[in-house]
C-alpha cells in the first residue's frame, strides 16, 4: 500500500492519480502565496505613489485609492489564498472516502477556474500596454498652478519611474503566475475526472466502502 502525502492508497494506478491531484492543489497554494506577495507589494507602492501625486497635483481626484479599493483588494487576496486550501481539504477527504460526487464537483469546478484564469491572463496581457499609456499621460501632465510645485514634480517623478516600473514588473509576474495557475487547475481537473471514472468502475483509493 502506497502513501501519498500522508494518505494510504491501495491501488497503484489510483496512487498516481492521487499524487497528481494533490500535487496540483499544492501548486495552487504556492501560486496563491506568491501572487498574494506580489499583489501586496504592488498595491502598497502604487497606492502611495498615485495618491501622493493626486494630492499634490490636484488631478484625477475621483480615482484615488480609498477604503473601498483596499477592502476589495483584501477580499480578493484572502479568497485566492483560502480557495486552494479548501480544495486540498476536499480532495483529501474525497480520496479517504472514495467519494465520486466530490471528484465530479472538483473536476467541473477546477475546469471553470482554469477558464477564469485564462481570462485573467488575457486581461493582464492587455493591461501592460495600457499601463505605459497611463504613464505617458502622467508624464505629459504639468504641475503649474499647484501650491507646492516641487512636491508635485517629485511625486510625478516617483510615479512615472519607480512606481511604474514596479507596476509593470508585478503585472508581468502576475501574468506568469496566471499561466501557471491555468496548468495547475487543468491538471487538477483532469486528475479528478480520471479519479471519478475509476471510482465509477469500482476501483478504490483506500479499499474502504
Amino acid at each position: 500500500m502506497a502513501r501519498v502525502y500522508g494518505l494510504e492508497v491501495a491501488d497503484t494506478g489510483m496512487e498516481r492519480v492521487a499524487r497528481w491531484m494533490i500535487s496540483a492543489q499544492l501548486a495552487l497554494c504556492a501560486i496563491g502565496i506568491l501572487a498574494a506577495i506580489v499583489s501586496v507589494c504592488r498595491h502598497l507602492i502604487i497606492r502611495h505613489a498615485f495618491n501622493a501625486w493626486v494630492d499634490s497635483s490636484g488631478q484625477l481626484e475621483g480615482h484615488k485609492y480609498d477604503l473601498r479599493s483596499d477592502l476589495a483588494f483584501a477580499v480578493h487576496t484572502v479568497f485566492n489564498l483560502l480557495l486552494p486550501l479548501a480544495l486540498i481539504m476536499a480532495v483529501r477527504n474525497a480520496i479517504r472516502s472514495n467519494d465520486k460526487k466530490v471528484m465530479s464537483v472538483v473536476c467541473m469546478f477546477e475546469g471553470v477556474c482554469a477558464g477564469v484564469s485564462l481570462l485573467a491572463a488575457m486581461y493582464l496581457a492587455t493591461l501592460i500596454p495600457w499601463l505605459w499609456t497611463l504613464r505617458a499621460s502622467v508624464q505629459d501632465s504639468d504641475c503649474m498652478g499647484v501650491r507646492d510645485v516641487q512636491q508635485c514634480l517629485n511625486d510625478k517623478r516617483f510615479l512615472t519611474t519607480t512606481a511604474s516600473s514596479v507596476l509593470a514588473f508585478t503585472t508581468l509576474a502576475q501574468l506568469v503566475l496566471s499561466l501557471c495557475q491555468i496548468g495547475a487547475y487543468a491538471t487538477g481537473s483532469a486528475s479528478a475526472q480520471r479519479a471519478h471514472q475509476s471510482l465509477m468502475q469500482g476501483t478504490m483509493f483506500t479499499g474502504l466502502p
